[in-house]
């Protein structure tokens, strides 16, 4: 497979070579011309964004479903922070300010105006209508455009750089963009925390007035209570319960006495019974007023429960809203430390300084880059066409089609080497010498299994000077490895034929030894079959060679 790729190269070598010299040209003079037209300088600033504590318990908490560390949700927070308009707007303002007012601009050369144009069009083909900005409007985006921020993975450390074609303007527009994203950060922070504060003052507020109001609820209930403590009011109810029910008892022991009493006086005696009911409703009175005590006592009772049952929620409700407050100040105090911290949350490592060559275009770098992808190029449609197309291009494609009968290809190189051999001896190449012994080998095992005795026609499928240069090579090839011939026979002769095309007839050349070279792509691999068949000449046998 390799021999085939090799054969390929050799056949589009020119192809090959013109392509890479001229994207290789093309690349180094569009270098050229960008590195005076339009150079890109970059300049860097590093810097290390410390997170707040917040931060870092928030990301803690958020672990739990992702699998990004915390470093790289902070910095790729803190990227898209840093990339937003706000920033850019503010960094402009800065550029602005330290140069008294406006920025150097170059006039506009060639690419600029083309890049315009481009732009213009690209809207117009787009949305119908193309919509100019302005100045400033231009200043951001170009800005923004210019800014490429990139995180050391594990860490909070970001490298921020700004391309421009001016590297004094490069280097100082780094150093804005930095000194507006702390600003930026900073205000939108005091804003927050100035939010934060006043939310935590309102809530704290409103939970010290729902204190101070259970408190006085509180107050109200226990002065409800018949003593001082609770306990002490539930002895004392209860002892006054028990009295009460003692004497409920004696009551109504007297009235069951007074009425069997009254059962016993004779019916005749009305002073007697008048007076003994005259003390029974008495005994009944009593009765009545000691079990309107008792159940006087036991009111108070479940009220002094359920007073008790308020107080506790009330004393719970209390403390929970105490904790709450503690809370509250402990974060008030978070907070302030918190703003404090934050103010210094971005650290300068290394500031911006002014290029010394530009980072774009490098010349040498985009030729060789131009060259390889010229070569690249070049070598996609060969392949896609090797792929595709059916002709027979190499000695490998040659084999897959007729076999054993296949001989090597034969290079220009190959003949020149012959035509050296043949004129003037010496040692043959090595690419001859193998053919050479190729050839001698398809002799004795295919065919007639023997070198031929006396002529080897050779033809070929392509022009006359296909055939000549595979007359050549044969000729080098049988001078080097034919059997020697007795004393009287004719030496072995090589004979070149017209070209395939030209011949006319296949039948002089019956039962004869035919060597057929195949101009790459001149052929398909059915014209190959029907050529190395038999039928072309009874008896005949052919072998067939690529001829470059």
């Amino acid at each position: 497979m390799l021999k085939h790729y090799l054969d390929l190269f050799r056949q589009f070598r020119m192809i090959i070579l013109a392509g890479v010299i001229g994207t290789g040209a093309f690349a180094f003079l569009l270098s050229l011309l960008l590195l005076q037209a339009m150079p890109i300088y970059r300049s860097t600033v590093v810097v290390n964004m410390k997170p707040s504590d917040e931060a870092l318990m928030f990301n803690r908490a958020f672990m739990g479903v992702t699998q990004f560390s915390p470093a790289v949700i902070i910095t790729q927070t803190q990227i898209e922070r840093l990339l937003s308009r706000q920033v850019a707007e503010r960094a402009l303002d800065i550029l602005i300010e330290e140069s008294g007012g406006s920025l150097p601009a170059d006039p506009p050369n060639a690419l600029s105006k083309l890049k315009t144009a481009l732009w213009r069009n690209w809207n117009l083909a787009n949305y119908g209508y193309f919509v100019p900005a302005g100045e400033r409007q231009t200043l951001i985006s170009d800005l923004q455009g210019a800014t490429d921020v990139e995180m050391v993975e594990g860490s909070y450390i970001m490298a921020i750089e700004i391309s421009y074609d001016n590297p004094v303007l490069a280097a100082r527009a780094a150093n804005a963009l930095v000194q507006a994203y702390i600003e930026t950060a900073s205000e939108t922070f005091s804003d927050d925390a100035v939010g934060i504060d006043t939310a935590l003052e309102n809530l704290q507020t409103d939970k010290t007035a729902n204190l101070n109001k259970m408190i006085e609820e509180r107050r109200l209930l226990e002065r409800q209570l018949p003593s001082d403590s609770v306990n002490d009011g539930r002895m004392l109810l209860s002892a006054g319960r028990v009295t009460a029910a003692s004497k409920l008892s004696e009551a109504q022991r007297t009235l069951a006495r007074l009425q069997s009493e009254l059962e016993q006086i004779d019916i005749a005696d009305t002073a007697a019974i008048a007076e003994m009911r005259a003390e029974i409703a008495e005994a009944e009175d009593m009765v009545s007023q000691r079990t309107q005590k008792v159940a006087d006592v036991e009111a108070e009772l479940q009220y002094l429960d359920s007073t008790e049952t308020a107080l506790r929620e009330l004393e719970l409700r209390i403390q929970e809203t105490e904790s709450d407050l503690e809370e509250l100040r402990a974060r008030r105090l978070s907070t302030s430390l918190a703003r404090e911290a934050r103010m210094n949350q971005v650290e300068i490592i290394s500031r911006a300084q002014v290029p010394t060559y530009p980072a774009f275009p490098k010349v040498f770098v985009n030729t060789v880059v131009g060259t390889i992808l010229g070569g690249i190029l070049m070598l996609a449609p060969i392949a896609i066409l090797d792929v595709l197309n059916t002709r027979i291009r190499t000695s490998e494609d040659l084999r897959l089609t007729v076999g054993e009968r296949a001989l090597p290809t034969v290079s220009r190189k190959m003949a020149k080497h012959a035509r050296r051999f043949l004129k003037k001896g010496g040692a043959p190449g090595r690419e001859l010498r193998e053919f050479a012994e190729k050839m001698s080998r398809r002799f004795l095992t295919e065919g007639h299994k023997h070198w031929p005795h006396q002529h080897i026609y050779v033809t070929a499928i392509g022009s006359q000077d296909h055939v000549e240069r595979l007359y050549v090579v044969v000729q080098a090839a049988a001078r080097l490895y034919a059997p020697h011939r007795a004393e009287g026979v004719a030496p072995l002769k090589v004979v070149p034929l017209p070209p395939v095309a030209r011949l006319g007839s296949w039948a002089p050349y019956q039962d004869q030894t035919i060597i057929i070279g195949i101009a790459s792509g001149e052929a398909d691999i059915d014209e190959i079959e029907l050529v190395s068949g038999t039928e072309i000449a009874r008896g005949a046998v052919t072998y067939l060679a690529v001829v470059l």
